[in-house]
């Protein structure tokens, strides 16, 4: 079940935020063939022909998206898959996922009575318990080398590789604005001052400071969009967080090693905190994508 949903969540996940992407660079894309067919004279059939192509892909990416519901097929199997993932280290030592708390992932007031919710339960009911003696210091360390290892790794990784992106896409909109910016500034000096020596010079660059002018700021707003709608700065700042906090369960975890009886319940009731937490992160995404619908660019 869970290498299944982790395909499936990564499917539409692509297919969704591909979606968005794609459309936001395709707008930017349409208005450059506009401009280009202003400007390229001998080929201004085959510009618009282009423009026309290009808008009616974005028209059938965005019906797409919109009828296939790839943003609520994405964070419903991501959420199953890390059920299913806690499943399958809960129920080496007799138990199961918490249930998710927010009601924004219900579909009715009861807080079990989602279908991911159901599936899991129903997989547990299927594989029964769990046999054999359970061992603290082994508990531990399942725990520790399963979930707080690898997932404050997971976090660190994935802070990195979005603060990348985010400061990549916000150079590349602050660059195209300020070549919008120039492309402006020449119109401005041609119009004000035509015969000044440079104005004379930059005569025949009129059409190159109106495609930056015109151009530029949809390729900004683009880069800028999707630096946005893809929520960098939010999920930079849940990955952080999920790092401390695995922190503090592994000091704690630390702990429990160093008494010489290990408090079972307080061990469990950490375990379940974890738990919580990891399952917590993924309906942080629920509530991100049932924010704004998906707007064509």
């Amino acid at each position: 079940m869970y290498r299944r949903a982790q395909t499936l969540a990564g499917r539409y996940a692509a297919l969704h935020r591909g979606a968005f992407l794609i459309n936001y660079f395709l707008g930017a894309i349409a208005v450059t063939c506009a401009l280009l067919a202003l400007m390229d004279r001998p080929r201004e059939v085959r510009w618009i022909v282009t423009e026309v192509v290009i808008l009616v892909l974005m028209l059938l990416n965005f019906s797409m998206n919109r009828r296939l519901d790839w943003r609520r097929l994405f964070i419903d199997w991501r959420f199953l898959a890390e059920e299913a993932r806690q499943v399958r280290v809960l129920h080496a030592i007799g138990m199961v996922p918490p249930i998710a708390r927010p009601i924004i992932l219900q579909s009715t007031a009861s807080p079990g009575n989602t279908w991911m919710d159901r599936c899991v339960r129903s997989w547990v009911r299927q594989i029964g318990p769990a046999s054999g003696a359970l061992v603290p210091t082994s508990w531990i360390a399942l725990i520790r080398s399963k979930w707080i290892v690898g997932q404050a790794d997971y976090h660190r990784d994935r802070a990195w590789k979005l603060e990348g992106a985010e400061r990549m896409l916000h150079h590349l909109a602050y660059t195209c604005f300020v070549a919008a910016f120039l492309g402006a500034a020449g119109h401005l000096v041609l119009y004000l001052w035509p015969d000044f020596v440079l104005s004379r010079l930059l005569s025949d660059r009129n059409v190159w400071f109106t495609f930056l002018a015109a151009g530029m700021p949809a390729w900004g707003a683009a880069c800028h969009a999707s630096a946005v709608q893809g929520e960098f700065l939010r999920l930079i700042e849940r990955s952080k967080d999920v790092v401390t906090r695995l922190q503090t369960a592994r000091d704690e975890f630390d702990r429990f090693e160093t008494e010489t009886s290990i408090p079972v319940d307080e061990l469990r009731a950490e375990t379940l905190a974890i738990a919580q937490l990891m399952l917590d992160e993924v309906t942080d995404w629920h509530i991100v994508h049932q924010g704004p619908e998906f707007i064509p660019g």
